[in-house]
């Protein structure tokens, strides 16, 4: 069973990576900006020798003292959306580069292993631990962050301020965003929750079988090209092979480390953001989330659906349409979401 996941997930990969240089190829859109370094630390929490971690550096903009009476930069971490076994750390740059300038914070992308090769729960284990690493401070004591390059900038770790957290993430970034809460609240109670999560297009109830999910698509939102949607629809038969790669039969796929919609309330800050696609299978679920959050104590949680797009749309806009607009507005109220949380913390 193993061999025929892994070998239609090796196709899935391969289809998916030639739509990607396709996309860039042939696309009118700027060029997506680059992050500050890309930094490959040994990584021993993974549990095996020689295991290695990745992720990219954003530095904002402005110094940390122009918009921050602490003088530190507070730090965001970002998952990106993988259905849990599609490689795909890098994808979510655009929004990193304006979330790291409109909140003026770090932000770190990290990369996590995938299924079928690394089913459940080592992505959540990379992520839970990486959290650890920020918290405990452990970036001060890693001296590659700090080595200067020929034309890149200083890092300036010392400047970071690992008292307060944000965590973002799209679709099963988005889950592995909600999960990571409620590991860290299961792990250490409330105050080893970040300030503030914001999942874009979550699964947030993977006990629900693929086949249940709405039968929805993307549609105009406006008259002519203007109002093209962006985006797409994952089949469910694709998403059930994401779903069998990732969980082992043994996990109940009820476990609220699993499915989030399934956990405490109290589990998640009150600064938890959902954005929602209304042409996505899974918007219903993620309003389900919201739902389920503000009948507990979390009256603090927003969700967003964003009217007539797919899964994943704001990956795909075309320059002048209302899908950019959209996608303007949504990076708008994660990174005001954020701000405040923060603000509110000092």
């Amino acid at each position: 069973m193993y061999v025929l996941k892994l070998a239609g997930i090796k196709a899935l990969r391969g289809l998916i990576g030639l739509i990607r240089v396709l996309s860039a190829t042939f696309s009118s859109a700027p060029p997506a900006p680059k992050p500050s370094r890309t930094i490959t630390l040994p990584w021993s929490k993974r549990g095996s020798q020689g295991s290695k971690i990745r992720f990219d550096v954003w530095i904002p903009s402005s110094s940390p003292s122009s918009n921050d009476t602490r003088g530190k930069w507070p730090i965001i971490v970002n998952l990106h959306g993988s259905g849990f076994c599609i490689p795909g750390h890098g994808t979510d740059a655009r929004f990193l580069r304006f979330v790291a300038d409109k909140v003026g914070a770090v932000v770190l992308d990290v990369d996590y292993r995938h299924a079928p090769e690394d089913p459940y729960p080592a992505a959540l284990d990379d992520v839970h631990a990486f959290v650890q690493w920020i918290r405990s401070g452990g970036y001060l004591q890693t001296s590659i962050l700090e080595k200067q390059q020929d034309g890149q900038p200083s890092l300036e770790t010392s400047r970071w301020d690992r008292t307060r957290l944000a965590l973002t993430g799209f679709s099963s970034g988005g889950n592995l965003v909600l999960t990571a809460c409620v590991r860290l609240h299961a792990t250490g109670g409330p105050s080893q929750l970040p300030q503030a999560v914001v999942a874009f297009y979550p699964s947030t109830n993977v006990a629900e079988s693929p086949y249940a999910k709405p039968k929805v698509k993307p549609k105009p939102t406006k008259p002519g090209k203007e109002g093209k949607p962006a985006g797409g629809v994952i089949p469910p038969v694709v998403r059930q092979l994401f779903y069998a790669s990732y969980l082992p039969p043994h996990v109940s796929r009820k476990d609220p480390q699993v499915s989030p919609l399934y956990a405490d309330p109290a589990a998640f800050p009150a600064s938890t953001t959902l954005i929602t696609c209304e042409g996505d299978s899974l918007a219903r679920e993620g309003e389900q989330m919201y739902e389920h959050l503000i009948g507990g104590p979390n009256k603090g949680a927003v969700h967003l659906q964003v009217p007539g797009q797919g899964h994943g749309w704001d990956h795909m806009v075309k320059p002048g349409t209302h899908a950019e607009e959209l996608r303007q507005e949504s990076y708008e109220l994660a990174a005001r979401r954020i701000r405040e949380a923060f603000a509110s913390s000092t």
